[in-house]
């Protein structure tokens, strides 16, 4: 199974990808803890000077997926609730860093 969130790096800036587009890169759990984990690790590291969002496919990110939210244990509001907790993890990263972070599309409150 392909990788949900990739990293390409092309000199000292990192492209991550969210890479679902059969969802049109719709985040379950895996791929936001996925997402958040490499944001981290771009974070730090300090031959990345910055740092760009995008999706594969005809979407950057459709928001939570659906079809998960709704075959999670705990039903889809809490679904949603643990999704936004862990996307929230990903933005303070985001605006903690000191490097330009460009997220390339819309309607997605990373951008």
């Amino acid at each position: 199974m392909a990788e949900t969130v990739c990293v390409e790096l092309d000199g000292q800036v990192a492209t991550v990808l969210l890479n679902r587009p059969e969802t049109f890169n719709a985040f379950d759990l895996d791929m936001i803890e996925l997402f958040a984990s490499r944001i981290t690790t771009l974070a730090v590291d300090d031959s990345v000077r910055g740092i760009v969002i995008s999706g594969r496919g005809k979407g950057f990110c459709a928001g939570g997926d659906l079809r998960w939210a709704h075959g999670f244990p705990h039903g889809p509001s809490a679904a949603f609730h643990t999704l936004a907790a862990r996307l929230h993890q990903a933005v303070l990263e985001i605006r903690r860093m000191s490097k330009p972070v460009i997220a390339v599309g819309g309607g997605f409150s990373l951008a």
